[in-house]
């Protein structure tokens, strides 16, 4: 075998055929064709896979722990038809990157979440972002729900996720308080909204929820989405205090366009009811 060539396998599986003679050299190419763990890339090897790595079009995932000491945080991720991956969130101040199987939408569960380990007025803060919009941002532990094993993000589109932990201090006890949110979209446009608070979100849906954000700051935001590429019709969506009757603000979506995480109009504070409607813009 010519020195630093290395024998092909249907040539490896040729020696190996039934009714064939074995020698030494056979197996000494059988052995040049593995590559031991102990062993180093050379330079060269080294850029041809980096350059491979380059042409991966496989989601991944970045992420990065602070603050959290020792413990490790799981996550079960896996996309269609492709075996499951565990991902451990541990203590890592910059950004850890890790490819996946598969591709978009992948499906996303907590697989062991711990809560311990906290002071007095002390959570753990969670961030899940896919191509640069939030889908949820929560806090757990002390006095606030756990994120239970088994809790399904559902499926996530991006793909780039990128996961965040840590933990944060506050100078009094955090508690959940409810906003109901009515949505109805009078188009035929895919338009959906997400909400977000202070350190809290749910990304983006087009059903009723009903939110269980933090009393650290009482308020709410909306964004929306609509790929109105296809559709010659702009759009404007109004946000209601269902219990005062009364519009609280208004955000315009541009026809022919693919609006994406477009403001709705900025934030409102303590109201317990609101609805969200959409609908064309009349010509008239």
């Amino acid at each position: 075998m010519e020195k630093n060539k290395l024998t092909s396998r249907e040539e490896l599986k040729a020696h190996f055929a039934k009714g064939e003679s074995l020698d030494q050299s056979d197996f000494l190419e059988l052995i040049d064709s593995f590559r031991y763990k102990e062993e180093t890339l050379t330079h060269k090897e080294a850029v041809i896979l980096a350059n491979t790595l380059r042409l991966m079009d496989n989601g991944y995932i970045q992420y990065y722990g602070s603050n959290i000491g020792d413990k490790k945080f799981q996550l079960i991720i896996a996309a269609k038809d492709e075996e499951e991956q565990v991902i451990t969130l541990r203590e890592y101040r910059t950004e850890e990157k890790r490819y996946l199987f598969g591709s978009a939408p992948y499906n996303i569960k907590v697989k062991n979440f711990p809560t311990n380990g906290l002071d007095e007025n002390e959570y753990y803060s969670f961030i899940l972002v896919a191509d640069n919009s939030t889908v949820m941002h929560k806090l757990f532990g002390n006095n606030l729900p756990v994120i239970p094993d088994g809790f399904d993000f559902g499926l996530v589109q991006g793909k780039i996720l990128q996961f965040r932990l840590g933990k944060q201090k506050f100078a009094q006890r955090v508690n959940i308080v409810n906003t109901n949110i009515k949505f109805v979209n009078k188009t035929t446009a895919p338009v959906s909204y997400g909400v977000s608070g202070l350190f809290w979100s749910h990304g983006h849906t087009n059903t009723d929820i009903i939110t269980d954000h933090y009393d650290l700051s009482d308020s709410l935001g909306v964004w929306y989405k609509a790929d109105l590429r296809g559709i010659n019709k702009n759009i404007e969506c109004k946000i209601f205090d269902v219990d005062k009757g009364v519009l609280l603000m208004t955000a315009y979506l541009n026809a022919g366009e693919n609006n994406q995480e477009i403001s709705g109009g900025g934030q409102f504070s303590g109201i317990r009811n609101i609805r969200i409607e959409c609908d064309y813009i009349s010509s008239k």
